[in-house]
């Protein structure tokens, strides 16, 4: 037997074995030693002017009817008056618009009561998760299209793909609010039994025990459910069949299972989003300066056509950041669920399209008419 195989003991085929062989020899790529190198494929989606002007276009119209909707409760003031565009400018811009955010996410006006019983904040949250929703389940299928290493898919045509599965989509979201929630009745159930009985410690204590046991567990989903929200989303897109429930499941067990993971993830996301916001507030500086050249030096000799592109480019970082966002939750998702289930993160479902299907079907009758034929012979 030669030095480079090795017989097993059961008499199988020989097996070819190197000593030598060095330890970074058995790796494809980096990625199989450092899998979050994939996140910096997600990058991609920056080079698409189609899904930048996209979510630049969704962005617009939800903060506009965002603030159409809570009316004098936030100052609109993403139209500036001002031609400087660089970074202090798109900060303050971005700062505006994440606050807004914020302030409408789901998990936000759970948070505070008094957003709760309003109805302009209900109402601009509701606003804020029916509109986004489509569009972030897009964007999240196309982050992970970039981490597993495939090209970009067309809008078209998975537009009505996440449009079939906001539903699900919308039942994951609450359906990751029904916890606090349900803590939050617990405790109102327990504040009414405190007010029948007398005020004494050897009542109130257990009661209080109790109180503070509910409390810090709602707490702890509230917390939890600004990532599993998100995470529960890109699963609707990502598994075959879109079941809330398991969504849900899903968000939960990649906050539970590995918090250390999820935050070295959140690093690196952070770390991306930075770039992406310095790469657009570059671009739209220089893309002021073509507009001066333009439209004339001084602010009084800009046109109305030319203050509407000055107010493009001042939400265009946030446009970037945005898209890159969406798109690397999807990517996070990946890996989490690797580190948690053992999924390789290139197990994704791929829709069947039409045209295969009616290749299949041809295939499968051609296969019965050679049947048929060597039958009848």
């Amino acid at each position: 037997m030669s030095k480079e195989a090795k017989i097993t003991a059961d008499g199988a085929d020989p097996v070819a074995t190197d000593p030598e062989r060095g330890l970074l020899a058995s790796c494809r790529e980096w990625v199989d030693l450092l899998p979050w190198i994939r996140l910096f494929r997600v990058m991609r989606l920056l080079g698409s002017p189609v899904l930048v002007s996209f979510t630049l276009l969704v962005l617009l119209i939800w903060y506009h009817g965002a603030t159409w909707i809570l009316e004098g409760e936030f100052r609109r003031q993403i139209r500036s008056t001002q031609t400087e565009i660089g970074l202090k400018e798109t900060t303050q811009v971005f700062s505006q618009v994440g606050r807004l955010g914020y302030k409408l996410h789901p998990s936000s006006i759970v948070q505070f009561p008094d957003r709760l019983s309003s109805l302009r904040w209900s109402a601009a949250s509701l606003w804020t998760v029916l509109l986004w929703l489509p569009p972030g389940l897009f964007l999240m299928r196309q982050g992970l299209m970039l981490t597993v290493g495939r090209e970009l898919e067309s809008l078209l045509g998975w537009w009505k793909i996440a449009l079939r599965r906001s539903w699900p989509a919308f039942c994951s979201v609450v359906g990751v609010l029904v916890g606090p929630l349900l803590m939050a009745l617990l405790l109102w159930f327990l504040h009414a039994i405190s007010g029948l009985l007398p005020n004494h410690m050897i009542l109130q204590f257990p009661l209080a025990l109790a109180a503070a046991f509910f409390a810090g567990l709602g707490g702890l989903l509230l917390l939890s459910s600004y990532f599993a929200i998100p995470l529960s989303l890109v699963s609707i897109v990502a598994e075959p069949h879109p079941d809330a429930i398991d969504a849900v499941s899903r968000g939960y067990e990649s906050c539970f299972r590995r918090p250390l993971r999820l935050m070295s993830y959140l690093a690196i996301v952070i770390v991306l989003l930075v770039i992406a916001f310095l790469i657009a507030t570059g671009i739209a500086s220089c893309a002021r300066g073509v507009l001066t050249l333009g439209g004339g030096t001084q602010p009084n000799q800009w046109s109305s056509l030319m203050g509407d592109a000055l107010v493009f480019l001042s939400v265009l970082p946030t446009a970037f950041v945005t898209t890159l966002a969406w798109g690397l939750v999807g990517g996070v998702y990946l890996l989490l669920r690797r580190d948690t289930c053992e999924h390789e993160i290139e197990d994704i479902w791929m829709p069947v399209h039409r045209d295969s299907v009616a290749v299949e079907e041809l295939s499968g009758l051609a296969d019965l008419n050679i049947v048929d034929n060597s039958e009848s012979t």
